[in-house]
């Protein structure tokens, strides 16, 4: 079993209201049906190491195939349900699953349908008014179409129009958190308004070189310009997870699995 590793972030914003100043976010992303000990006890551990007030997730959580098993992923979310407030924006591993016959009237529609009877806030290009007292910041979930994860050499540009589309205008003065499995398109959701936007689907570049950071992402883009860590655009930010998980090809090297500890700090 690989250790995961705790990355802290402190975010500051002169936007992020006094309420919110010092609530811990535990991100997490790209699970992949992967197991840490006997329904995933190591990680529930380290994630209560960190006392988080909220648990925010960018998809990715289970293996988008035509014999897809949530059993893995259901099982956590069972146990974070009961403890936090959990958010969760969908990945293209559960796009999958809506778009293979096989699975979409079954797997995909029994699994979302259990996430919300539990409680967990799905944002399928939702957003959702999170408050505390008489402030509040808002989280967007971001789900792009299927033809934007295409490989490099065929991937499009997004622009302010599509996402606008998706998830309508971000609303003015408020703080933005927008979850968006996608790193790729940082520019445009920093343009968009997002001022932290949580990011996952690159894995860390699978390698991790020194001084070169993460080889290879799944657009098969070499040494990616997003591959994990913290990225700022001017007062917009982006925290990208080397996340949790691996698939198909199962290898990580010198590229720890990552749960992101995010305090938010009001400057």
């Amino acid at each position: 079993m690989r250790k995961i590793k705790l990355e802290p972030y402190s975010i500051y914003s002169e936007k992020i209201p006094k309420s919110f100043d010092g609530c811990k976010i535990a991100f997490l992303t790209d699970l992949h049906n992967n197991l840490y000990g006997e329904k995933n006890q190591y990680l529930i551990e380290k994630i209560n190491s960190m006392n988080p007030d909220y648990i925010m997730i960018t998809g990715d959580m289970i293996v988008g195939s035509k014999d897809c098993d949530t059993k893995v992923a259901m099982e956590l979310l069972e146990r974070l349900a009961k403890e936090w407030k959990v958010f969760y924006s969908l990945g293209n591993h559960e796009q999958k699953i809506q778009q293979y016959p096989e699975t979409r009237d079954t797997v995909y529609h029994s699994y979302f349908a259990h996430l919300k009877e539990l409680g967990i806030i799905v944002l399928d290009n939702q957003t959702f008014e999170l408050k505390r007292g008489n402030e509040s910041i808002f989280i967007t979930g971001l789900t792009i179409d299927f033809f934007y994860y295409g490989k490099i050499w065929k991937r499009l540009h997004m622009n302010q129009a599509y996402l606008e589309k998706q998830i309508g205008k971000k609303k003015k003065d408020k703080y933005q958190i927008l979850l968006a499995h996608n790193p790729a398109y940082f520019d445009c959701y920093a343009d968009w308004g997002a001022d932290l936007t949580l990011s996952g689907h690159v894995h860390g570049g699978i390698m991790i070189l020194p001084k070169l950071g993460g080889v290879i992402a799944p657009s098969y883009q070499l040494f990616p310009t997003y591959d994990f860590g913290l990225f700022e655009k001017g007062e917009h930010k982006m925290v990208l997870s080397r996340g949790l998980g691996t698939h198909t090809i199962h290898l990580r090297i010198h590229n720890r699995p990552e749960l992101s500890c995010i305090t938010l700090k009001t400057k």
